[in-house]
């Protein structure tokens, strides 16, 4: 800590932070003036008509992770498999009902699947017509 002055912890991840931080070097949150957390919390179980202080379930921060199958079509599509149109488009409709993140490795992986089904399908047509002239 610098020089005797008070930590606090942040109100997104609940860990001990300094006094100095201006963000989270933890989950990347801005560090909200402890007096100001107060006032935000006040004015929240006001709004919601909880004067006696319960503690929420949205009140837990949430932690998102990054959608497995996103990972899984942008390798496949690096590897140029049109496995990874499937993969990606599975990655995106559960990056938007779930909210997880990887939506830009599912779309990168869905545009490579793609890209290497085109590839496939001109070679296939590129070694058809070479067999037929010979």
């Amino acid at each position: 800590m610098n020089g005797g002055e008070t930590a606090h912890a942040c109100t997104h991840c609940g860990r001990e932070l300094d006094a100095a931080w201006k963000f989270c070097v933890w989950c990347g949150a801005r560090v909200i003036p402890e007096e100001r957390a107060e006032a935000m919390r006040a004015a929240a179980a006001a709004a919601a008509g909880d004067a006696g202080g319960r503690h929420h379930a949205h009140d837990e921060p949430i932690e998102r992770h990054v959608n497995p199958a996103a990972i899984f079509a942008l390798v496949l599509g690096i590897l140029l498999s049109p496995l990874a149109v499937i993969f990606g488009h599975l990655a995106l409709s559960q990056t938007a009902r779930t909210g997880d993140r990887g939506r830009m490795p599912a779309l990168i992986g869905t545009v490579l699947g793609y890209s290497a089904l085109v590839l496939v399908v001109i070679v296939v047509i590129a070694w058809v017509q070479l067999r037929a002239l010979l």
